[in-house]
């Protein structure tokens, strides 16, 4: 009984601490002008993804989400903040050319605009390889 007692004392310890750093953490970006703001030069280079023109869709306190929708498919991108991190999610979901998914990690503060140049480097070159492997190119 003394076991399972310190078991789930140490579980809500853990709950209790993960809540209140993920609040610090809301609060810390909301104090920094919010997603959009913080990330504003990313976000801003990154909407004209290889000429796609993606749209803010979605901004909660720890992410913002770019979109374009079209006859050949969808592209998303998703930043996150986690902690000393932001997480860019890149998503292609398209009936002829299947569904493709890129992630990257960069330091918080790490320059946005390097950022840009190399998720727009990886992507341009991921999808030469794809129209490759794909006999288009």
């Amino acid at each position: 009984m003394l076991v399972l007692v310190i078991i789930v004392s140490v579980l809500v310890y853990f709950v209790v601490a993960f809540n209140n750093d993920s609040s610090d953490q809301k609060d810390r970006i909301r104090s920094q002008g919010g997603m959009y703001q913080k990330y504003k030069i990313l976000v801003d280079a990154t909407k004209d993804e290889g000429g796609i023109p993606l749209k803010i869709i979605k901004i909660t306190a720890e992410t913002l989400v770019l979109e374009y929708l079209n006859q050949k498919g969808r592209t998303t991108m998703i930043f996150t903040q986690n902690w000393n991190d932001i997480i860019i999610n890149w998503d292609f979901a398209s009936p002829t050319y299947g569904n493709h998914k890129l992630t990257w990690t960069f330091p918080e503060y790490h320059d946005q605009l390097l950022i840009s140049n190399q998720i727009k480097s990886d992507l341009l070159e991921y999808q030469i390889n794809l129209l490759i492997k794909l006999g288009g190119y």
